[in-house]
């Protein structure tokens, strides 16, 4: 964490993520903050839904601290638990 955000305190999330600013000033000219989010997250899945301008708000958010992101997605404030997720897709497909 510490070489990808320069901080060991970054919370990394498996569906959009946050501080993005960070993560692509260490990775260099190749990745933008709207290349990873669109390349590299779920959000293509929410993008078609949002205003422009509510897209540019989350973009703001992914590259900040997240803060307000899954409110601005229209997602329910619930606690989501990727890993049980997974581990029921991982049994249906038995």
């Amino acid at each position: 964490m510490k070489e990808l955000f320069d901080s060991r305190s970054v919370i990394p999330s498996v569906e959009i993520g946050s501080h993005f600013s960070i993560l692509e000033e260490q990775l260099g000219p190749h990745y933008s903050i709207e290349n990873l989010l669109a390349n590299h997250t779920i959000y293509p899945y929410y993008a078609m839904f949002p205003s422009r301008n509510r897209q540019q708000e989350i973009i703001q958010d992914v590259a900040n601290d997240g803060e307000g992101l899954y409110a601005r997605l229209g997602v329910v404030a619930e606690r989501r638990d990727c890993c049980t997720i997974v581990g029921y897709m991982q049994l249906y497909h038995l």
